[in-house]
């Protein structure tokens, strides 16, 4: 489930693969609003909280989910390379989605 993430104008701009292209929108979120990125390899089997709407089977995780207070966004596979994008004064606190290029990271992380 690759998910397309590039920058564009000042804005992190994600079109989700898999399922998530039929049921969620994009995503668009300024520059500003992000704290940083991370490639997380072991996040897929830690605890992701109570789905709120989500799906989690047979290795395919989407949908949002709340832990500790915390929203989070996941669209990700076990076979994906994940990346943890946090954020602040957005709807949810972080997304986890499954990419192809691990190179978005240090662009992601250059300028915020």
């Amino acid at each position: 489930m690759k998910n397309n993430i590039k920058i564009v104008d000042n804005e992190l701009v994600i079109k989700l693969g898999g399922f998530s292209k039929i049921t969620k929108n994009n995503f668009t979120i300024p520059i500003n609003n992000i704290d940083g990125a991370t490639i997380d390899k072991g996040i897929v089997s830690d605890n992701k909280g109570i789905r709120n709407p989500g799906i989690n089977f047979k290795g395919l995780i989407n949908g949002t989910f709340v832990k500790n207070g915390q929203k989070s966004f996941w669209n990700v596979s076990k076979k994906d390379i994940p990346i943890v994008i946090r954020l602040h004064n957005e709807k949810y606190d972080q997304l986890i989605l499954g990419i192809d290029n691990t190179k978005i990271v240090d662009e992601i992380n250059n300028l915020v």
